[in-house]
């Protein structure tokens, strides 16, 4: 049996979407069961999800530490999306990712790349370090944890750019109608199969726990991983080529 599983992070930690596949022959896998957990942390989520085949995450994996130049994987990104490339944030430095205050790391960041830290990136910086943080210290889990965006996730599946933002009703609209339509032609479901996701996860589980969004953007990365077991579409990295490590030897690239 073969499992993949996206995670999106969330207000209570890491919301984790696993699906396992059984294969029936060459180049056909069905879905066999699809799990959903909350995860409090970093640690807590490889101890459950640690035999995954791959585990897409939506957060940066792999920090410079100095210098004015982006992550190419990032720049990337931001102009295949188009006009939703603002989604795309800056990632800060690694010595800033460890600074205690806001302030701190603000300063930390302008001294080592010339930049400031938004408000809104501090406000993940956490997670950055955990993941940071683990990752460095697993060598096995750095070969199956990687970095995805779901809104490229988004955009490859419906194979178009999108309209909306995500913090927009219309936004949700848009990306529950392409996962909806995915689920159909990537797993043989009923377009039902979606709200069936999104209405177990959030039954038991309160808006200050995960919000709508997160659910969404953890299904968009297993349903890519799903299309590449199946053989649909490529699983593709950018960079494509020009490959490029941190100082920790980190791959730093984004994968959809």
């Amino acid at each position: 049996m073969t499992k993949l599983v996206g995670v999106d992070g969330c207000r209570a930690g890491w919301f984790g979407l696993a699906f396992s596949f059984d294969k029936l022959g060459a180049n056909k896998f069905e879905i066999a069961r699809w799990e959903w957990e909350i995860f409090s942390d970093v640690v807590s989520l490889w101890g459950r999800h640690y035999d995954a085949e791959l585990i897409l995450v939506d957060i940066p994996i792999g920090l410079k530490e100095k210098g004015e130049e982006e992550r190419k994987c990032d720049k990337e990104a931001r102009k295949l999306l188009g006009k939703r490339g603002q989604s795309v944030f800056r990632v800060p430095c690694r010595a800033a990712v460890y600074e205690k205050t806001y302030q701190k790391a603000n300063y930390t960041n302008k001294v080592m790349t010339g930049k400031g830290l938004s408000k809104q990136t501090w406000f993940i910086v956490s997670k950055i370090r955990e993941m940071d943080r683990f990752i460095i210290n697993n060598s096995k889990a750095a070969n199956i944890i990687k970095e995805a965006h779901p809104e490229l996730c988004f955009m490859k599946l419906a194979n178009n750019e999108l309209k909306y933002s995500k913090q927009t009703k219309d936004g949700l609209r848009e990306r529950f109608d392409i996962l909806r339509s995915s689920t159909s032609s990537i797993l043989n479901q009923p377009p039902s199969f979606t709200q069936d996701i999104v209405n177990n996860s959030m039954k038991k589980k309160k808006r200050a726990e995960v919000a709508k969004n997160d659910i969404l953007d953890a299904l968009s990365l297993t349903l890519v991983l799903s299309a590449w077991l199946n053989s649909l579409k490529a699983l593709k990295s950018i960079p494509d080529e020009n490959e490029e490590y941190d100082e920790k030897g980190i791959k730093m690239e984004i994968k959809f």
